[in-house]
């Protein structure tokens, strides 16, 4: 180790520090693309191994059965509990795409037939309509078992830069939570305006 040392502070002496920068720049590249060409590797095989596991004998696909499509809807469905939490992803979206979002309303539905529960969001937005496009995205990102039901969107005049929409978002819940679908948070100064239970 001292040995490597010695060498180190000989090349910087000899006026060698920027060699010594581009070589260590160079084995950090280095070092991320391996990492990256490890990581990709590992996930193709992951995906090679359930493509296997859903293929016929002769390597074929073979369509997925009712039960496995509603197993992973099921693995998919949001928890009650943590509502709260998944309306202020809600709401940090709408800040950090500078959308102004003030009042909502809120309903809760049971889907006894299908076994889960709808959380509807009706939110009037406001900016331009990149922003609002965002908002939205960003939106059914962070929360996979969101949909977008509806936007209708409206400008004062052709000229506006600003406009004015309605959103519908539905989340879906596990049924069997409980909790966090009567009492909504204030996140940020964002309020609800009605809340109904089904």
């Amino acid at each position: 180790m001292n040995r490597w040392l010695l060498h180190l502070e000989l090349l910087v002496a000899r006026g060698h520090a920027a060699r010594l920068v581009a070589f260590g720049l160079c084995a950090a590249v280095l070092a991320a693309w391996s990492w990256q060409a490890t990581s990709a590797a590992r996930n193709a095989a992951q995906t090679r191994a359930t493509l296997q596991a859903l293929a016929n004998p002769d390597g074929r696909m073979r369509p997925s059965t009712n039960a496995e499509r509603a197993a992973a809807f099921e693995r998919l469905l949001g928890r009650g509990d943590e509502l709260e939490s998944y309306l202020g992803k809600v709401f940090a979206a709408a800040r950090r795409h500078g959308v102004s979002l003030t009042v909502g309303e809120y309903r809760l539905a049971n889907d006894n037939a299908g076994g889960f529960r709808r959380y509807h969001m009706v939110l009037p937005v406001k900016g331009s309509f990149g922003a609002i496009q965002a908002f939205s995205q960003q939106v059914l990102l962070d929360l996979p078992f969101a949909a977008l039901e509806e936007i209708a969107l409206k400008r004062a005049s052709s000229e506006a830069t600003q406009i004015d929409a309605k959103t519908r978002f539905v989340l879906f819940l596990h049924s069997t939570s409980a909790g966090g679908a009567a009492a909504l948070p204030a996140v940020s100064g964002f309020g609800a305006a009605a809340v109904e239970k089904q």
